[in-house]
Formats: structure tokens, sequence, C-alpha cells
């Protein structure tokens, strides 16, 4: 959608022809998304600075994983 978007947002017009790389930036890694966003040819990264940890762990694990992420791939 975000791609679609691109092309069709006037601000952007002067970079519509460039080549449009789909990245999902994350702070947790997923196995089930990185199979969603393979699917859709969208590259995975992983940003996880040195707060980050901490951070997360303060919450829960339910707060802590990505949605879908106990979910398994058919």
């Amino acid at each position: 959608e975000y791609e679609r978007a691109f092309k069709n947002t006037p601000e952007f017009r002067e970079h519509w022809n460039k080549p449009i790389e789909k990245i999902l930036l994350t702070t947790i890694d997923s196995p089930y998304h990185r199979a969603m966003a393979a699917e859709k040819n969208i590259r995975v990264a992983l940003y996880q600075p040195p707060w980050i940890i901490p951070y997360m762990q303060r919450y829960g694990i339910r707060r802590r994983r990505p949605p879908g992420s106990y979910m398994e791939r058919a």
C-alpha cells in the first residue's frame, strides 16, 4: 500500500521514476513476519539500539512479541 501511495503523492512526483525498496524496520525478530515479508519482496531490517532491550524487558511477553508471532505458517 505504501508503494502505491508513494507513486500517487504529488509531493514525491520527482521521485516516482526511482526504484523503490520496501523495508520492514523492526525491533523484534519474528520468523513469521520474515516469511510474510519475503512473500511480498520486502526486506526485513532488525533495529535494536542499546536502550530497546531493557525497555522491552519492562513489558510482559505478550507486549514484547509482534501480533501473529505465535502463529505457524501452513
